[in-house]
């Protein structure tokens, strides 16, 4: 069979399989009925591509309001937190898994710096503008490193792929923290601005924190447990 594990798994069932076995110098030939495949959901990918979904609906709203800087970043920010929980390559290694895969890395270097760009133009803009560029700078060396990695993988290049992934997130997110409160020590003249920043202080503050605190510094050092990680990606949908 050209492939097993999908003609295996597809009716009629049993399939009847003879199985030679080498046990010492004599072969044996066993008979094997294979039944249906016990169906195991994967809820914690569930529940994420939820979020996923949620996010590029709620980002759509604002968009098509008001078609302003802060709009469209955060737009693609809701895009790129879509694609990072929603796109998992999975099944054969084609040029579908490769686009999965791409596309992920692409997004989830996105992530970080799209969080914190955000907040640095909405509500109210950072007196420098000019420099919001420089922060795409560890995007653009992440990226490097995956492309680089794709020539050369390797088990430990695989890891410190992903603990420089958690570094920028830690970085950026702290960031994140520190701009949100510096903006609620300022006073804001109108009310509504006022009640945006006590929003985003509550979203941001919930949904980032225990991801980072539980989930993010743990795992860049080394340490983390997978329950605890998958419990902090929660609190994420409330960003």
């Amino acid at each position: 069979l050209a492939r097993p594990d999908k003609t295996l798994a597809r009716a009629p069932f049993p399939h009847r399989l003879a199985v030679i076995r080498e046990d010492g110098a004599i072969p044996q030939i066993r008979r094997v009925d294979l039944g249906k495949p016990a169906v195991q959901p994967d809820y914690t990918y569930l529940f994420l591509a939820l979020v996923g979904f949620l996010y590029l609906a709620i980002g759509l709203f604002p968009v098509s309001r008001a078609p302003a800087p802060a709009a469209r970043v955060f737009w693609l920010l809701c895009v790129s937190s879509f694609a990072v929980y929603v796109l998992t390559p999975a099944g054969q290694r084609d040029g579908l898994w490769r686009t999965f895969l791409v596309a992920e890395d692409v997004f989830r270097a996105l992530l970080p710096v799209l969080l914190l760009h955000l907040f640095l133009i909405f509500p109210r803009p950072v007196r420098r503008p000019l420099a919001l560029p420089i922060l795409y700078v560890p995007a653009a060396l992440y990226l490097a490193f995956d492309a680089w990695l794709m020539q050369h993988p390797s088990p430990s290049g695989v890891e410190w792929f992903t603990r420089s992934w958690l570094a920028y997130f830690a970085c950026y997110g702290a960031a994140v923290l520190l701009r949100v409160a510096h903006l609620l020590r300022r006073r804001h003249e109108e009310p509504e601005s006022e009640k945006q920043v006590r929003w985003i202080a509550l979203g941001v503050t919930v949904g980032i924190a225990p991801f980072l605190l539980l989930a993010v510094l743990p795992r860049a050092f080394g340490y983390g447990l997978p329950w605890l990680s998958t419990a902090s990606v929660v609190p994420l949908a409330l960003i």
